[in-house]
Order: C-alpha cells, then structure tokens, then sequence
C-alpha cells in the first residue's frame, strides 16, 4: 500500500525537525567547547601569574610562570605574554612591581563550526608576604609567681580546682619551640580554606591538641607538651572557643604559601582566652607579700592574640595584635600610723594592653636583606586610690581604658583624736616606638618601650592628697615624710600635758606608708602580669614567620 500523501508529508516535516535538532546540538556542542577551551586556558593563566609574582625580579621573561603553563596545557601555537604592574601601572622595572600580569590568546576550531575563533584570557596577581606573629611577655623561664597565677587562671574554668602544675610544666608547653602549618591546622579542624578557619568554633583542648598532632620540631619537646596537655585537657575540654579570638588574621585571600606560628604562642593565647572574663583572687600571702593584709582580685579583659597578616598594596597596617587588659582591684588592710589603724583602701587599676603594628614589610633576593618596620605601643595604666567600692565595675569592663577616679576620698582615719581622708591617681600613657627587623624570620626579642615605667614605679608615685585633721587643725598635703610624734609643741591640743598629734605629720606619715606599700603590690605585679604579657617596661615582640612567595589574585 503506497503512503498517503498526508503520511509522506509528515515523514518529511519530521526528518527536517530531527536536522535542525542535530544541527542544534552540534552547534551548542561546538559553544561549549568554546567555553571549556577558555576555562581552561584561565586556569592556566591564573596559575602562571601567580607562579610569576612570586619572582618578580625574573621579569617580564617569567621562567618559572612559564614552565608552571607548559605543565598546565600551554600550546605550541599559543601566545603568551608577561608584564609587570606597580601598584596598577605598566613598569619595565619588574624589579620595583608587585604585581605580574599574563595574557594567553590562543586559536582553536569549535567541533562542526568551519571558523576559527581567538580565546584571549588575562590574569593579575600581586605580590602579597604574609606575616605571622605575636606580642606578649617573654616566657622563657617562667618564675614561681607567674606559675602560680596561671594556675589561679585555670582555676577558674570548670574542672580545673585541683589543677597545680609546676613552672617547668608550663615551660615545657608555653615554651615550646614547635612550628605549625596555618594551612594544615585548617584541614585537622575540618575547615574547608583560611576563611571558614576564621570563623570556626573550637574547642579548646582540641584546637591544642591537634596543633601538637601536626607539630614540626623536637620530638623531646613534643612530647614533653604532650604531658603537660594531657593534665590540662579536663580543664580545657570543657571550653569552647572562637578561633578569630585567639588568632586574629586579616588574609583577605586564600593563601598560596606556607604559613607557621609557634605552637607555645598558640598555647598562651588558648590558655588565656579560655578564662578570658574570670576573676582571679589571690592574697598577699600567696604573693609573698607580708606585714599588711592585701585582697587581690584580677579580671582578664582581652586575652592576647596570635596575629597573622597579609601584605596588600595601600593596605595599613598589614598585621597587628594586642596584648591582655587587665582589671586590678587590691583591697589593702592592716595598714597603721602613729599608732593610728587605717581603715581599708582600695587600688583599683586597668592595665590596658598595648599592641605590636606591622607597619612595612620589604621581601627581597637574598632573604638576608628582608626588612620589617613595626610600631609597638607598651601598656597604657590608669589607677585609683579609694575607699572599697568606690570606683564602678562597668568601668573596668567598659572600652576606655583610663578610670575615672571618684571625686570624693577614702576615710582612712574617723575619730575622736584624729580625721584623715585620701585620694590619688595615676595615669601612664606612653609614647608608641618604631623598629626594624632585618632578615629572614623569626624575629623574637624583648623591647624596651619606656625605661622606668614599671607598676612599682608608677604605683610608688601615686599623685596623693591627703587631709588630715587634728582636733580641729588641718592641713593637705602630697609630699612625702616621716610620721612623728611631738611633745609639748606643734598643732593640736596635748592630752595631759605630754603627747600631741601633729596634723603634717601624720599626713605625711600616711604618704609615706601607702607609698611603700603600692611599691610592693607593684613590684609583685610587675612580674605576675607579664604572664600575661602586660608591662610598662617593655614588651616581648615574636615575628615567627614572613612567607614572601605567597600571592593572590586580583583580577
């Protein structure tokens, strides 16, 4: 039976729409073969502009950029051509830029398309060192007092009342020499780059424990700090940290390079974050303080950060990191002059932590002449002498770092014979220094900020005005003296004819006592608190590592 013309028709509508169909396919085909060809050749160009900012000094030849193409697919035919940008401008001095540029044109035939087309792709990438760091107090050999108060530290978290370990446990773990890669600590942490690193909620034993896991150094060190954590971790497990709190990084890209800090930095900045808030009490016994009864409570403000940093062009600073803040309220009793007791006072100070800038850093061939200017900024003190209470909690926890000290004084002494009122306050600000680091990381040395500047010295130059009454003779005064004891002359009235209270005296006499005293919570302070990297004199500035061959792209 012969098709009916309606059928014939139909097959032939048909067939034309399965050509176009095909045709179509093959077209689309040969599209997406066209955006293939230019992923991959952005790839490449991507890789070799990187690989070439990392010697700009080779330039605009760029050997290695291009041996790192030919690796990735770089044709015979291709076209690829390197130049140098300094800070976005063309320079024929490679040597003076920061950045490369790579521009690959390539010809190819899409599948089923008779013409051939020109894939052109551009890369940037600049030159961008990345610096690793921390600013603290130099714990090379931890005292007794400073063993102490990291174990009243620790003490406040859960699970750790019982804790006591020795100055040569926390030796053994804070002084730790051990390298650990950024980048491998990310993939132990399960974090899939740098920036999901950033914002990562560890644990606190964990973050430790797997830095030691990953660890590059002395096997002995390794695992002397692996003992000391195993004692730690009842109280470090239950502590739950953000990771941008104890390393502040401002990366802003993916790094290429290799990034290591220093595993006892690491394990300062997580031992003092963890209690980062709490209060700590000690007494003036366990102080070693005698001959006044001293109630000491310490609040951690801001616990100190390893910093980590990228060098971009116009960026400033490149990296900076702070150390602790701390609250101080001494409560001081016991005290007596003249045969006079004292009623109890209280010193309260902040200790604002001051801060390590990266302010320059220059990557050059050999590494020998690599330079890194910093500005370091040494603590800033601010102290009250009042009566107990006096001065508001809030401004301990608040952003300024100075107090601001009652108007009122404290009542030292109140009655029948003799009536001494006291109020004092010191402010120390000190000016910011700058220096310089030659030469290939690490860089790790005490710097002397302010020379002088110390809480004992600050505490025992307390500005006092003292008022003292003696049965209706007065007199203020801020100068120091000896307490004495009068007979027949001087102010005041005598009580039978043989003994009088001088009203100059017994002020200067309270001077002096609460001037000698101060010196002594400051001398133990000065000490104690370089635990937590807080000092007037001077502070400990680690530079762990520059890496110079790391760069990014920027375009």
């Amino acid at each position: 039976m012969k098709p009916s013309k309606h059928q014939s028709g139909a097959t032939i509508i048909f067939t034309a729409f399965a050509l176009l169909m095909a045709l179509g396919a093959l077209g689309v085909l040969g599209v997406g073969q066209s955006v293939w060809e230019r992923e991959k050749a952005q790839r490449m160009v991507d890789l070799a502009s990187m690989a070439a900012a990392t010697q700009l000094d080779d330039g605009p030849e760029f050997p290695l950029g291009l041996e790192v193409a030919v690796r990735n697919g770089l044709l015979p035919a291709d076209q690829l051509i390197f130049t140098c940008l300094a800070n976005g401008q063309l320079t024929n001095n490679c040597s003076e830029a920061n950045t490369a540029r790579a521009v690959l044109t390539r010809t190819i035939r899409p599948y089923f398309i008779p013409i051939d087309q020109q894939v052109k792709v551009e890369a940037e990438a600049t030159l961008a060192p990345v610096v690793t760091g921390l600013i603290t107090s130099e714990l090379a050999n931890i005292s007794t007092n400073q063993s102490t108060f990291l174990n009243q530290i620790l003490r406040t978290l859960p699970g750790g009342a019982n804790l006591n370990l020795t100055a040569a446990n926390f030796q053994s773990l804070l002084g730790a020499n051990l390298q650990v890669p950024l980048v491998g600590l990310a993939g132990e942490l399960n974090a899939g780059s740098l920036s999901q690193l950033v914002s990562l909620n560890v644990n606190a034993g964990n973050l430790l424990n797997e830095s030691l896991a990953i660890a590059q150094g002395n096997p002995a060190e390794i695992t002397a700090a692996q003992g000391v954590l195993g004692q730690l971790q009842p109280v470090l497990s239950g502590v739950n940290l953000n990771f941008a709190d104890v390393v502040a990084m401002t990366l802003e890209n993916q790094s290429q390079g290799l990034l290591n800090f220093r595993f006892g930095d690491l394990a300062l900045a997580t031992l003092l974050n963890s209690a980062q808030g709490n209060t700590i009490s000690l007494s003036g016994a366990q102080l070693g303080l005698v001959g006044f009864g001293l109630d000491l409570k310490m609040t951690l403000l801001q616990a100190p950060q390893v910093f980590i940093g990228r060098k971009l062009p116009g960026k400033s600073p490149i990296a900076q990191g702070e150390t602790s803040q701390v609250g101080i309220r001494a409560t001081i009793s016991g005290l007596s002059v003249l045969g006079l007791s004292l009623a109890n006072i209280e010193l309260d100070t902040k200790v604002a932590g001051g801060f390590a800038r990266v302010d320059e850093l220059e990557c050059r061939i050999p590494r020998t002449n690599n330079s890194l200017t910093m500005t370091v900024q040494p603590s800033v003190t601010s102290t009250c002498v009042t009566s107990p209470g006096a001065v508001a909690s809030s401004q301990f926890t608040g952003a300024n770092p100075l107090l601001t000290c009652p108007a009122a004084g404290a009542s030292l002494i109140n009655s029948a014979v003799a009536s001494v009122t006291v109020k004092g306050s010191a402010n120390v600000q000190p000016n910011s220094s700058q220096f310089t680091f030659d030469g290939p990381a690490p860089y790790r040395e005490t710097v002397p900020t302010n020379v002088g500047s110390t809480l004992q010295n600050t505490f025992s130059n307390i500005n006092l005005t003292t008022n003292a009454t003696v049965f209706g003779s007065s007199t203020g005064s801020g100068g120091l003296g000896l307490g004495v004891i009068k007979n027949n002359t001087g102010l005041g009235l005598g009580l039978g004819g043989t003994t009088l209270l001088d009203a100059t005296a017994l002020t200067s006499g309270v001077n002096s006592i609460l001037r000698a005293t101060f010196g002594q919570i400051g001398a133990v302070l000065d000490d104690t608190l370089g635990t937590l990297g807080v000092s007037l004199n001077n502070v400990d500035v680690s530079i762990q590592s520059v890496d110079c061959q790391a760069a990014v792209l920027t375009k």
